[in-house]
């Protein structure tokens, strides 16, 4: 949960001043640390660049059924995304309210996730709300310019990505890279 990281960090730093170094706690915080940019990461690969991309987020909050922020995948993710000049348009049945106190006006907050994917260049699944994990595959293809989707929850199947023709990517999990874009004939 959302109190894992504050307590490893809690424990690392009262052992050390101690003068102990536990080197699994510190080892825990460093790699949950780089997993927080693992999606980020994927998306490289497929975009050298987030400037004047339409991202679609979605999911803001930590986990489903709470509008708590604390630890959330999203903030540094959208930071990053923001600083390299993306354009954030954002869905979270509950988490919006608060989101908009750290980010009151960069980010568009949509009603739904079909309206944050509608042209989208690529999308980001940060928490598994059912309105996110339930979202008939087949819109990412209708909905955005380009379908590729980094999930970071796991919420769709492989078979379910393929079938529907989008580039899927999760965490410990084989990528699906089943969209094409069109190359342009020049004469």
């Amino acid at each position: 949960g959302s109190c894992f990281p504050k307590d490893t960090k809690a424990l690392h730093w009262l052992s050390e001043e101690e003068g102990y170094v536990l080197r699994t706690v510190k080892a825990a915080i460093e790699v949950n640390e780089k997993q927080r940019f693992k999606l980020i990461k994927k998306a490289r690969q497929d975009f050298p660049t987030f400037q004047g991309l339409k991202i679609a987020v979605l999911g803001l909050t930590f986990k489903p059924g709470t509008d708590d922020l604390r630890e959330a995948p999203s903030i540094p993710n959208v930071r990053l995304l923001l600083n390299q000049g993306a354009q954030v348009h954002a869905f979270d049945p509950v988490g919006v309210e608060n989101f908009k106190k750290i980010y009151p006006t960069q980010v568009v907050y949509e009603d739904s996730p079909e309206k944050a994917l509608e042209d989208a260049d690529l999308c980001f699944v940060f928490t598994e709300w059912d309105d996110i994990k339930t979202i008939d595959l087949n819109l990412f293809r209708e909905k955005m310019k380009t379908p590729y989707v980094y999930d970071g929850r796991n919420c769709y199947s492989l078979s379910a990505a393929k079938e529907a023709g989008i580039n899927y990517q999760s965490i410990g999990r084989p990528d699906v890279k089943e969209f094409k874009v069109k190359e342009e004939i020049v004469l």
